[in-house]
Order: C-alpha cells, then structure tokens, then sequence
C-alpha cells in the first residue's frame, strides 16, 4: 500500500499498514524497463491477489473533489462518480470522509459502495445497513452544544466557518485572516477541554470529536476485516490520518 502525506503524519499512515509513504503521486516511478504500460502485467492477475478481491478505499476531500475555500461548495471531479460506479462492479469500494455520513452520500452519489463519516464514527455497507460507534453516540448532545457555542464565539471572525456534524464540530478558517488564527484554535481548545472532547487538526480545520480513540485508519481496518475472507489488502487513495 502506498500512502499520500499531505499533512506530517507519515508515522501515523505506516502504523495503519502503509509500505511506503510519498508527500505527491508525482514522486511514485513505475520500474517498467523499455516495455511500454500495455505490456506490463495485469496487477489483478499477480499471485498475490488470484484467490481474492483487491478493496479500494479514497478520501472524499481532495481526492474525489477538489480542495475548495468553502467547503459546502466541493462537488466529484469530473467522471468521478462514473469510475467509482465502474470500480465497484469488480471490487469493494469505500469511502472514508471527515464529512457527516449523510453529507459525503449526498454528495457522491454513487450506490452499492461503503460510505463512512465523521471520521468513521458511522458509516453505511453497499446494503444499507448502518453502523455507528455506540460509545460515540453519548457524546452527540455536547457536540451539538459546543457546536453553538462556538458560532456564537467565533461568529464576529470574518471567514470562519463552524460546521457542525453528528459526530463532531469542524472549525474552518481558510478563508480567516492570518492574525486570528490563533484564537480560533485557542477557543476550540477551551471547548474540548471543557466538554472532555478530543481536539484534532487538518488542513486549515480544527475540530471537535469524542474522546475516543478512533479515526479513518481504524475504520479501514473494521472494514477490511469485514470483507477479509474475500478481499486482498485494501489501497486508501487520499487521508488526513489520524483521523
């Protein structure tokens, strides 16, 4: 499995099952000699993978959409949907997102694949049928309240953004100015250490979770586990881990 690191956390993608870890796909060579790509062996053909299904797992966020400065406004690139459908007629497909469950679904679209939100905490197989961490779920009302909290807090910073989620409250500030940064963070902090929830950092986010030791790399895990009696190891194209 090769990993993407956009965010430092190389130590935290090899603990998940990572064999290499690249900062840009850019830096990934394929070893072909003078065979051109159409000679090259069929990668579902290797020894390795004859008596299995390969899973394929992908972030929403900067993988199957665009980073974008709001982000209520991301949308699939172009033909993702469409590869993502063709996918999932050979192999388990997943998706992982710190979005809220109903949101990254909505978003995407695509049906028969495994969705999972916030981080993990929920997340629907290709049937339906739902699954959620139960020892989260007591945490849901005191997200909710720090969640309004926090926009009444934070609401006078031009450019913030807090996005609350069943599982979490996510504080944007892409689009703040560098001077506020700071107290962005620090009134998330106080949150988290009031409501004993979890204090997690991404790209321009700071967010709110509860204190229990989970996130998307463990979700890949569950599900991988799931499927393990007919599936290879699975590749997650994309991931802010932990988390």
């Amino acid at each position: 499995m090769i990993a993407v690191d956009r965010n430092g956390h190389g130590g935290a993608l090899r603990y998940c099952g990572a064999d290499a870890v690249v900062t840009d796909l850019r830096d990934v060579r394929v070893r072909t000699g003078d065979r051109r790509m159409s000679e090259l062996p069929d990668a579902l053909q290797a020894p390795g993978l004859t008596a299995h299904r390969p899973a394929v797992f992908f972030d929403f966020d900067g993988t199957l959409s665009d980073i974008v400065n709001d982000p209520d406004a991301a949308r699939p690139v172009a033909g993702a949907a469409e590869a993502l459908i063709q996918l999932a007629a050979q192999c388990p497909v997943a998706v992982l997102s710190g979005r809220d469950l109903a949101d990254v679904t909505t978003r995407l679209g695509v049906p028969g694949i495994w969705y999972a939100g916030s981080h993990g905490f929920e997340l629907t197989a290709p049937d339906g049928t739902h699954h959620q961490n139960e020892a989260a779920a007591v945490a849901i009302p005191v997200l909710e309240q720090a969640a309004a909290q926090l926009r009444e807090r934070l609401g006078s910073i031009p450019g913030v953004v807090v996005e609350h989620k069943r599982f979490g409250v996510a504080v944007h500030y892409r689009n703040a100015a560098r001077d506020r940064v700071g107290d962005v963070a620090a009134a998330v902090r106080t949150a988290g250490q009031r409501d004993a929830l979890r204090v997690t950092t991404g790209r321009e986010v700071i967010e709110l979770r509860p204190d229990i030791d989970w996130d998307k790399g463990k979700t890949l895990r569950w599900v991988i586990e799931h499927l393990r009696s007919r599936t290879a190891p699975g590749n997650f194209p994309g991931a802010d881990l932990p988390g």
